[in-house]
């Protein structure tokens, strides 16, 4: 039934049709949150980043900044793992 004037949201259960939307000025936790497949590639880094305080706060630009990381590469690998069925590899 439901509450009277209350719609449910419609949810879009095709991944393929969400645009992946990860640029360097994105936030760690927004990323991890969203697409929670791109843990493996801080793990792979060796990043504190999953479960870090300071993620709400820092961009992917920052991480590869702060840990001395190639920003377009640590990007497109971000990018990779995020894609339905993408591969979180070692770089």
């Amino acid at each position: 039934m439901g509450l009277p004037g209350y719609t449910m949201p419609m949810v879009d259960s095709n991944p393929i049709s969400t645009p992946i939307n990860i640029t360097l000025e994105s936030i760690v936790a927004d990323v991890l949150e969203q697409w929670p497949e791109t843990i493996p590639v801080f793990l792979n880094h060796q990043l504190t980043c999953v479960g870090c305080a300071m993620a709400p706060f820092e961009t992917l630009a920052d991480v590869a900044c702060n840990y001395h990381l190639p920003a377009g590469q640590f990007l497109d690998e971000i990018r990779a793992a995020a894609q339905p069925g993408g591969q979180a590899g070692f770089s």
